[in-house]
């Protein structure tokens, strides 16, 4: 057996994970849109809910993106603003929204996700 070539070793190493993670998309792909019609039904009944997620979220997601991957002089110095306590209770009522739809499908009760204290302090 011949080994990769030193020159293009990484590059392989690249490609080949990238390969490997396209099958693994397109095997979650398939299992998600292309399954029976009650997986279907399903999807169908929840994208208008994660799409309320999603634009409910997008404040909160541009703020996590800056902290951690784009660590620009208004964040570094901490003069970006924290998002909204009215905008962090809209996104949590969505997501909430989303994983009880998604429990109710599967016969599970749905979860009082605010409704719960912590002891201590």
């Amino acid at each position: 057996m011949v080994p990769i070539p030193a020159p293009i070793a990484d590059l392989w190493k690249v490609i080949e994970e990238e390969t490997q993670m396209v099958h693994a998309y397109w095997l979650v792909f398939t299992q998600l849109f292309m399954g029976p019609a009650e997986q279907m039904d399903l999807l169908d009944r929840l994208v208008p809910i994660y799409d309320n997620f999603r634009t409910a979220s997008v404040p909160v997601r541009e703020l996590r993106n800056k902290v951690i991957a784009h660590f620009d002089l208004p964040t570094a110095t901490k003069t970006v603003p924290p998002p909204k306590e009215a905008t962090v209770q809209e996104v949590r009522a969505a997501l909430a929204e989303f994983m009880n739809a998604v429990a109710m499908h599967f016969s599970e009760a749905p979860t009082a996700y605010g409704a719960f204290g912590m002891m201590g302090s």
